[in-house]
């Protein structure tokens, strides 16, 4: 099966939109870390974390914790 190429206007677009993207990851990475001092790797770790159950939470944590199957454990490992 022969691979369709882009013809030179859509690889124009797509090296636009690519480039676009890199630009805009870095400036939202300079900017949030001056803002807080986190990068974006950092802050989606973070987001993850925020959107996580507490049940996965609990489950992923519980081992560490002096108080297994609390709520109290549970916040207080997850905001260790």
């Amino acid at each position: 099966m022969a691979v369709q190429w882009l013809t030179a206007d859509e690889q124009r677009a797509w090296r636009a939109y690519v480039r676009a993207g890199t630009l805009l990851t870095a400036r939202l990475n300079r900017q949030l870390q001056a803002d807080s001092g986190l990068s974006l790797p950092e802050y989606e770790v973070l987001v993850q974390l925020s959107e996580a159950t507490d049940s996965l939470l609990c489950s992923r944590s519980s081992s560490a914790s002096p108080w297994t199957g609390s709520r109290a454990g549970c916040r207080t490992c997850w905001l260790a």
